[in-house]
């Protein structure tokens, strides 16, 4: 189903910031529209540096295992403060969730939003032409996802092109039918509510099986904690990415879980945001 962007999204009304001691902050802007969806679940946050302009973007895709979660939850106490200091726009996007919304319906979303940022942002004080994309687990699948398969960004007539770099935090899902592995040729319940039981849907939402060599592809930074998997996976997305002939970096952050590599993100002792600026700035 494609999605129509809503052309009236930005009004004066979303033009309005709201007071924050870290930055502008523009709450529950809607960027696409859809019959009997929730327009919560079609809408984002932007958080703007004050007196910000032609800054570099940062777009948050959280997770939540793609049935939960949502654009608020995904930004820990820090991630505005530290992005929003360094000079960046910080923008959390919502998306439609399974189970009433399986693959690839929060693909579909996370293109929208991408495309309203990319024509609207300028009005919010960030660069269209310098935007870069995070994800935290599910939402680093959907990331990732993004930025391999050009058909989801072209449904807006857009191609991963449009991105200038993609941060990808402690996801595992990166090639679908290898999770089937460990399930007797079926997926673990966590993946079969927004994937389903088909291989060639798995093959499809599989941004490791997705890479291709000659297509536009941004650089990728991506990070994995000590879990089961997540080296493993991250690693072999990499090796597809360099082996096609694109840029990607791994990053072990063995000192974190899989939930505080999100939520301590810019803390004062974290090493990893400093990482991600330094991406943005050199991207």
């Amino acid at each position: 189903m494609r999605i129509w962007i809503c052309l009236a999204a930005v009004m004066a009304f979303w033009l309005a910031p709201v007071p924050s001691a870290q930055a502008e902050t523009y709450l529950d802007v809607p960027y696409a529209s859809l019959p009997g969806v929730d327009p919560e679940s079609l809408s984002l946050d932007i958080y703007t540096p004050e007196g910000a302009k032609d800054a570099p973007v940062l777009v948050m895709v959280h997770g939540g295992g793609w049935r939960r979660g949502s654009k608020t939850n995904a930004v820990g106490d820090s991630h505005v403060p530290y992005f929003t200091g360094q000079g960046f726009v910080y923008v959390s996007i919502n998306y439609r969730l399974a189970p009433d919304d399986p693959f690839p319906a929060f693909m579909e979303d996370a293109a929208a939003a991408v495309a309203f940022v990319h024509r609207e942002i300028g009005r919010y004080g960030g660069d269209p032409d310098n935007i870069f994309l995070m994800g935290h687990s599910a939402g680093a699948h959907i990331a990732a996802l993004l930025s391999v398969d050009g058909q989801y960004l072209a449904a807006q007539g857009l191609t991963p092109a449009v991105l200038k770099g993609t941060v990808l935090l402690d996801g595992a899902a990166y090639d679908i039918p290898d999770l089937a592995r460990f399930g007797g040729r079926r997926l673990p319940r966590l993946y079969r509510q927004p994937f389903g039981d088909d291989p060639a849907v798995w093959r499809a939402a599989s941004p490791t099986l997705q890479v291709k060599a000659g297509t536009p592809t941004p650089p990728m930074l991506i990070f994995h904690v000590d879990r089961p998997g997540a080296g493993e996976a991250s690693n072999a997305l990499a090796d597809a990415l360099r082996g096609a002939g694109h840029s990607a970096r791994v990053v072990e952050a063995a000192d974190r879980s899989h939930r505080t590599l999100n939520r301590s993100l810019g803390e004062a002792d974290d090493a990893y945001a400093p990482m991600i600026a330094e991406f943005i700035r050199q991207e």
